[in-house]
């Protein structure tokens, strides 16, 4: 019966085919060349991104009889073929989440005593912190001094939750998330070879959605092929099927709100959920947006990597007319209406305010450049009619003591001050180029400042 899964069907066959992963692969090729097989492995990493993969490889190479130089498995042995066929007598994979009890850890324990019908004995356990505490403790002795023919390849997606005394006994490898432009080159390659044309901007948005990794994004991958009659996969067609918001929605949805159009933003609201579009999927999708806008800003060079080169060069030119600071504003406020977000009854409410709350930023941005302003003005030393700078009042100090002791000794008295005493409740002119914008909140807080005062009083 024919594979149907693209994951199984281009499942790497050596370590050079694995992607994304070379610190591991030369890692364990150089393991094997120079014949210093550890006996206790540990896997870690998240999920999709070749930790079973590569325990296979390395239980194939260990059985091989023809190793290659390079550490790669030859592929045409007899231990190669049963491995290939899946029948090797020597090779055995275990499911921790299935079989995590003491009974299970015993079994295994018994199984190991019997030597192999190949050089080596390898034991594939996946998930293993789903092995109880139990478990782990009957397994230490078998995996601290296990039979000079027996090799345990442990992988886990959840390090942390793993005994320390089992971290110890084991040769850890972490194994990172695949870049995008890796996942890109790789669906290219095997939309290729399966005849099909996948526009480089639709993998793009595929690698982008897996999350770095490779198995989700084949999975995508499949999910979208079937729905294809011309075997052609199109960004409209990833953006349909996935249903996700595509660029063009989200510039004009930034745009409306940079620009303060409280109007425009409801109404592309409500155009957007009766297409079906949930309130988190909007909000997480504009996060991402300001994002890459805010990359975009800082180090436009930094997109090439994540975005085809024409949505890089869109999203660049985009955010040189905003500011920095608003696009912060903006990223902080939706991640704190996220968090409202998911316990909310009225989730659509919740989203119209944040949109109609982040129109207020620009306002809220240039009242914070205000202050900075006046501080420039008014640190620079002011001039009198006689054009000569005044003294600080840190300068002022010792002259007033002088003049106080000799007007003591003297008999003439003091002139008297023609300037009137400043007013502390006059505010000080100024002009209209450098008047600062007005609070549209102010009458509201003096409005509640003066209830609080006149219920003290009462």
């Amino acid at each position: 019966m024919p594979i149907f899964s693209t994951a199984r069907r281009y499942r790497p066959q050596r370590f050079a085919e694995v992607v994304g992963q070379d610190h591991i692969t030369i890692a364990l090729r150089n393991l094997l060349v120079r014949n210093q097989i550890p006996q206790s492995l540990l896997f870690c990493g998240p999920h999709g991104v070749g930790k079973t993969t590569c325990a296979r490889l390395l239980a194939k190479a260990l059985n091989c009889l023809n190793l290659t130089p390079e550490g790669e498995p030859c592929n045409q042995c007899q231990a190669c073929k049963e491995f290939l066929s899946g029948k090797a007598t020597s090779v055995f994979e275990l499911d921790a989440a299935s079989n995590n009890s003491v009974d299970d850890i015993r079994n295994l324990i018994e199984h190991v005593r019997y030597p192999p019908t190949r050089q080596f004995k390898v034991y594939i356990i996946d998930e293993v912190h789903m092995l109880s505490q139990a478990a782990f403790n009957a397994f230490l002795k078998t995996l601290e001094e296990p039979p000079p023919y027996a090799v345990f390849v442990l992988a886990t997606t959840e390090k942390y939750r793993i005994l320390p005394t089992v971290l110890s006994r084991c040769q850890i490898y972490d194994f990172r998330r695949i870049p995008i432009p890796q996942i890109v080159q790789h669906l290219l390659s095997i939309a290729q070879q399966e005849n099909i044309q996948l526009e480089q901007r639709a993998a793009y948005v595929i690698a982008s959605q897996s999350d770095g990794s490779l198995r989700d994004a084949l999975t995508l991958f499949d999910r979208l092929a079937s729905y294809t009659t011309n075997q052609t996969i199109t960004y409209t067609t990833v953006a349909q099927i996935l249903h996700l918001l595509d660029d063009d929605q989200l510039f004009t949805l930034s745009q409306k709100i940079f620009l303060s159009d409280t109007a425009e933003i409801l109404t592309t609201l409500r155009n957007l959920f009766l297409q079906g579009y949930e309130p988190a999927e909007i909000l997480r999708s504009l996060r991402r947006h300001l994002r890459l806008l805010l990359h975009a800003h800082l180090n436009p060079n930094s997109l090439k990597e994540d975005l085809p080169p024409e949505t890089a060069s869109r999203y660049a030119s985009f955010a040189q007319a905003i500011e920095p600071a608003l696009l912060l504003s903006a990223l902080t406020l939706l991640h704190k209406y996220e968090s409202q977000l998911r316990y909310a009854e009225d989730k659509q409410s919740i989203l119209e305010i944040a949109l109609l709350e982040m129109t207020v930023l620009p306002w809220l941005n240039r009242a914070r450049t205000i202050p900075t302003t006046t501080l420039k003005t008014t640190s620079q030393p002011q001039t009198t009619s006689n054009n000569t700078p005044t003294q600080t009042k840190t300068s002022q100090k010792p002259k007033t003591t002088r003049t106080t002791k000799k007007t003591s000794t003297t008999t003439q008295p003091a002139p008297q001050r023609t300037t009137p005493p400043p007013n502390p409740q006059k505010k000080p002119t100024t002009t209209s180029a450098n008047k600062p914008q007005k609070d549209p909140f102010q009458t509201f807080r003096e409005l509640l400042q003066l209830q609080s005062v006149t219920g003290n009083h009462h």
